[in-house]
């Protein structure tokens, strides 16, 4: 999957590797081609919002890593993308993976780590089912 973005982020938006020539895509022709989870860990904004806009409840889908696509994004450390999904949908930040970490838990950046703390300051003190928190998992 990380190839696919390095593959992608060679063209410019209007243009992927199936239409050389500019104007020959556009964010709803990428929505089809990759999926919302290659969106969000390229950080592909435009493309997540055509996708969040016709099915919101697509933010909610977990991968088979049991993980949802805002710790996808924040895996990425794409900061605008995190700071997008949570405009389109607060309740994310609501949202742990199997093992009860939170997006939080993910965070490499102090930005990013910032921006969900702005949102649910909770987060630094919560435990995932081995009793870390976010500050444990990111000085290991």
């Amino acid at each position: 999957m990380l190839r696919w973005c390095r593959q992608f982020h060679r063209y410019p938006l209007g243009s992927t590797p199936r239409s050389h020539k500019p104007g020959g895509s556009n964010p709803r022709h990428l929505a089809c081609l990759i999926s919302i989870e290659d969106a969000a860990r390229c950080g592909y904004d435009e493309v997540l919002n055509v996708v969040l806009s016709r099915d919101p409840q697509t933010s909610l889908s977990k991968n088979v890593r049991s993980r949802i696509v805002l710790i996808i994004a924040v895996t990425g450390g794409h900061e605008s993308t995190v700071a997008l999904l949570l405009a389109k949908d607060p309740e994310l930040i609501h949202v742990v993976n199997s093992s009860d970490q939170t997006a939080l838990h993910y965070a490499k950046k102090a930005s990013i780590a910032k921006l969900l703390l702005d949102h649910k300051p909770e987060l630094i003190n919560m435990l995932d089912s081995n009793g870390w928190t976010a500050l444990h998992t990111a000085t290991r």
